[in-house]
């Protein structure tokens, strides 16, 4: 656990760069720095699961001898035996895997599948917490965020702010207000979707939404 550990802080701590890095410029990189602090978020829920599984399998170790003369889990010890084989499937560490066949060998199928279940709700639940699918909230994200910029002294604050009712809920997708307009050709301040456009001496104002037909070309006099 301690090496996937210190692997994972290690390139948190590269990840947090790059997010300030997108937000630094400019205009900043809103919506792709949202999604990589929930990476980040993700990988900071798992090393706190590392960090708890590794004092689980340090209880297990101290409690062997207990574990191998008892026919059943000893009642003290069926949350952590459970935890680490609902937490096998879920993390990458092979050794895990290793140790959930064991225990199913031992206790049997219906174990493991009240274990996989949380029957009884036996599973610490924070490792359940932070082994979770589900996105982190729009708060924790936009924190995330926040707390990359102060570490990296860069000037930011969100485009779009947060409502009361956004909080708690998963980042919304991205629609693209942070895509230049004509990157490629580099004609952004000029091709826009919304605003107006100078075509020779006529100006155009195109609500994004109505047609517009290419200007045409001078009538030739000859």
């Amino acid at each position: 656990f301690q090496m996937a550990s210190n692997k994972k802080s290690a390139l948190l701590k590269q990840s947090m760069r790059e997010v300030a890095i997108l937000l630094a410029e400019v205009p900043p990189k809103e919506e792709k720095a949202r999604i990589k602090a929930e990476a980040l978020i993700r990988d900071d829920y798992m090393i706190e699961a590392f960090d708890i599984l590794s004092l689980t399998c340090e209880l297990l170790s101290e409690r062997l001898k207990l574990i191998s003369f008892s026919k059943e889990c000893p009642p003290d010890l069926v949350s952590s035996v459970a935890t680490l084989m609902y937490a096998a499937p879920r993390v990458d560490i092979p050794e895990l895997q290793f140790i959930r066949k064991q225990f199913r060998a031992k206790y049997g199928k219906k174990f493991e599948d009240d274990a996989m279940a949380n029957v009884g709700g036996v599973l610490n639940e924070r490792v359940v917490t932070k082994l979770s699918v589900e996105p982190p909230a729009a708060y924790l994200v936009q924190t995330y965020l926040e707390r990359s910029c102060e570490k990296y002294e860069v000037d930011w604050s969100p485009t779009v702010a947060l409502k009361v009712e956004q909080m708690g809920e998963p980042m919304a997708p991205p629609v693209g207000f942070s895509v230049p307009i004509a990157r490629g050709t580099g004609l952004g301040p000029i091709v826009a979707t919304t605003g107006a456009t100078t075509v020779g001496d006529e100006e155009i104002t195109y609500d994004g939404t109505a047609h517009l037909d290419p200007p045409k070309a001078p009538t030739s006099t000859f």
